[in-house]
């Protein structure tokens, strides 16, 4: 099923992803992230979440990278480097 329906397929790993990351185990969230991410390469949620995960355990070169990838598709647009957007960064890590 998830070879014949892509779109499920994010879907199923996204949801199993975000299981993970609610139970903290980021190293089997990145896993179904990464999973999802090969279908949807420019997801800007699963990016995020990847992100969040990677930071999560120390990986903070690799999650400024993912989380300048998800900024350049914001809203399905890449963007000119030197547009601005106003950094969301923050809200994922330490919450509202």
């Amino acid at each position: 099923v998830l070879r014949s329906d892509p779109l499920n397929a994010i879907d199923f790993y996204a949801l199993i992803g975000e299981s993970y990351f609610l139970e903290k185990n980021y190293p089997m969230a990145i896993q179904a992230f990464e999973d999802a991410l090969l279908i949807d390469p420019t997801n800007e949620d699963l990016l995020q979440y990847l992100a969040v995960s990677r930071f999560n355990l120390g990986q903070r070169e690799a999650a400024d990278s993912l989380f300048s990838i998800a900024r350049m598709h914001m809203d399905g647009t890449v963007l000119n480097p030197s547009q601005t957007r106003p950094d969301t960064t923050r809200i994922w890590l330490e919450g509202p």
